[in-house]
């Protein structure tokens, strides 16, 4: 099933954060932005089922963003995809004027998971309820009937509500028409049969065609064959009758009309399940001369026991080959795409973070070297996708995430065991013929989920001051997840206090008030429950414009927000003696190219593990400057500043 995929557009890193790990555990696909400008740029080439809109932002609000969205949709023809609005407020006025733009819901910072999870659902199902509305209100242009698309709906509807006979009218010979006669005149046939249809059957009838000559009547209160014998006697009289005023007295083509019908509730009250039966009673009428009617009898239209049973035999080895793995290759890695892949890899690690097993993740990119060519490039690609496809065992999965690039997940393999696998990979690849005209590079990172018995959050964060980790876990949902947001949180600190006091001091009273309002959701998602007080006083402020109180306690909100730089720093600095390998140029160069192009993607999960790989080596001072930079950028999704830094 494919999963439903959510932007995330917010300006606070921690609630970027939070929203992307709540929606990811359950089977999510995430991408975030953190301004206006960077949502209408992603869309512009991506077309995500649901956009989770923050209003308070800098330079280009919630309002504007989605006024903005609306008139690009417009320009490039696309659909309107639904929004949902982001705030850390309270207040029904804020929430009227997104009503009424258009949105589809508020949610509140922070989030109660529940309430995010089921707002989205609800959201994105009527919106694709809305959208298969209006495609169902489509009529069929040629015969004025309910269209095919309109059908299945109206009929389920009729047969759980209402008794009657389903019945299939198929036109018998009309293919002669066509080909004799030509198209304009088989239309002019359909048109007739249509309005020959209307004249012999009631108002409160619904009539449809679902196919070039076939049609489903509805028709109400019809419980007796007489109905459907008078019915098929009546059109088959007056079509043959018309055919000759179109078309000639000489006109000897054998056209007629044949019925298949189905009393309901008699038979059921499932149209999915009477439309098989009525086209079982049509075969029978094609087979037995046409032109006439048949109401189903399971006695006369089912296969006999010997029959059946095959047929059931039938069925499952087809629902087998189509759910079983192409080519029985069960010793084989399993191969997925994009969807089948994010859900998969969710599981499986779900599965291991129960087990404590652990888990790599692996990167392989190709790129050409002396003699490669765009010519040679696919052989190379198939070939080295071969390569994995021996060397890798049957539980582990691959994405062919671009066309030089394949993501492996190994479970319950150890970067060690993994680097062996590796070797066996890159061995067989030099044995490739193609090997000395395309080069193989990787990146690898180990996932560990080594139990820890009961409680799992990190004992010094309860002796903090001013932190309340229940809180946090709370709105976080998982201790992994609230020591991610902590860090995060942590690493923001020192720039956004340092913007925060610029606006202050700037007089720039209208950002002053967005970065405090962020502050405030931030805070409070972490636990830290008094620096989101004085932070939501001051937003109060800032609304009000109450520049005395703003001068009198922004510094005693900026000495508490820097102060948790320093709380939080022995939770994440292990300090001691770094006794990790110096890592190889070559390694190191294959991690920026990573990210280079992580960024050209806005690719956050693979930017992650990218940075991911070089935590276990000691890496140059100013190469270490250079990736905690990247880091920083990361948590900001400056993907421009994420570019730059990668290039060397």
């Amino acid at each position: 099933m494919k999963s439903n995929w959510i932007m995330v557009v917010d300006d606070d890193p921690v609630s970027q954060l939070n929203a992307r790990n709540l929606l990811e555990e359950n089977q999510m696909r995430v991408s975030t932005v953190s301004s206006g400008q960077e949502l209408l740029a992603f869309l512009t080439e991506n077309d995500p089922d649901l956009i989770l809109l923050d209003i308070l932002m800098p330079e280009m609000d919630g309002f504007e963003t989605y006024h903005r969205l609306r008139e690009q949709e417009m320009k490039l023809g696309r659909r309107e995809t639904p929004v949902i609005f982001l705030t850390g407020e309270n207040d029904s006025t804020v929430e009227r004027r997104g009503l009424t733009m258009g949105a589809s819901d508020f949610v509140r910072k922070p989030f109660n998971r529940d309430i995010l999870l089921r707002r989205i659902h609800n959201t994105i199902q009527n919106d694709r309820t809305i959208e298969s509305l209006t495609e169902e209100a489509t009529i069929d242009k040629l015969t004025g009937f309910l269209n095919k698309a309109s059908t299945t709906g109206r009929m389920t509807e009729l047969c759980r509500s209402a008794a009657g006979m389903l019945t299939i009218l198929d036109l018998d010979s009309f293919k002669l028409v066509n080909d004799l006669f030509g198209h304009d005149m088989g239309d002019r046939v359909l048109r007739a049969f249509a309005d020959i249809v209307r004249l012999n059957t009631r108002a409160g009838d619904v009539l449809c065609r679902i196919g070039g000559d076939e049609f489903l009547v509805f028709c109400h209160g019809a419980t007796d064959e007489q109905v459907v014998s008078g019915l098929a006697q009546r059109l088959n009289e007056q079509l043959a009758a018309r055919c000759r005023d179109l078309m000639g007295e000489d006109f000897d083509i054998p056209i007629g009309v044949s019925i298949g019908a189905v009393p309901v509730p008699e038979q059921g009250g499932e149209y999915e399940q009477l439309f098989p039966l009525a086209d079982k009673a049509l075969y029978r009428v094609k087979q037995n001369g046409k032109h006439g009617y048949a109401l189903y009898d399971e006695a006369l239209c089912e296969e006999n026991p010997e029959e059946a049973a095959e047929a059931l035999d039938r069925e499952l080895a087809r629902m087998t080959q189509i759910v079983e793995e192409r080519g029985g290759g069960s010793d084989n890695a399993m191969w997925l795409g994009q969807d089948a892949f994010t859900s998969v890899y969710r599981y499986v690690t779900r599965s291991l973070r129960r087990t404590g097993e652990p888990a790599v993740k692996i990167l392989f990119r190709l790129s050409a070297t002396d003699g490669g060519n765009s010519n040679s490039l696919s052989e190379a690609v198939e070939r080295f996708g071969d390569i994995l496809s021996k060397t890798l065992s049957a539980w582990d999965l691959v994405l062919r995430s671009r066309r030089t690039r394949f993501f492996v997940l190994l479970p319950g393999q150890s970067e060690q065991s993994a680097g062996d696998c590796v070797e066996r990979v890159l061995a067989e690849w030099r044995e490739a013929p193609c090997h000395d005209s395309f080069s193989v590079a990787y990146v690898m990172e180990e996932l560990s989920f080594r139990k820890t018995g009961g409680s799992a959050v990190d004992p010094r964060l309860k002796a903090i001051p001013g932190l309340s980790w229940e809180a946090g876990l709370d709105f976080c949902g998982s201790p992994d997840a609230y020591r991610g947001l902590l860090d995060v949180f942590r690493q923001a600190i020192a720039k956004e206090a340092d913007k925060i006091e610029s606006f202050w001091r700037g007089g720039d009273l209208k950002n002053y008030t967005i970065k405090v309002h962020a502050l405030k959701s931030s805070a409070r998602t972490i636990g830290a429950q008094e620096l989101s007080e004085r932070a939501k006083e001051l937003e109060a402020a800032g609304n009000a414009g109450d520049t005395a109180l703003i001068g009198e306690k922004t510094p005693a909100l900026l000495e508490q927000y820097r102060a948790f730089a320093e709380k939080l720093r022995p939770i994440f600095d292990d300090g001691g003696a770094d006794v990790r390998p110096d890592i190889g140029a070559d390694k190191l160069a294959e991690a920026y190219s990573a990210l280079a192009e992580c960024a050209e993607m806005m690719d956050y999960d693979m930017a992650e593990m990218a940075l991911g790989s070089l935590k276990d080596y000691r890496l140059p001072p100013e190469d270490a400057k250079r990736t905690e930079d990247i880091r920083a950028a990361l948590t900001d999704l400056d993907w421009d500043r994420i570019a730059a830094l990668s290039k060397r």
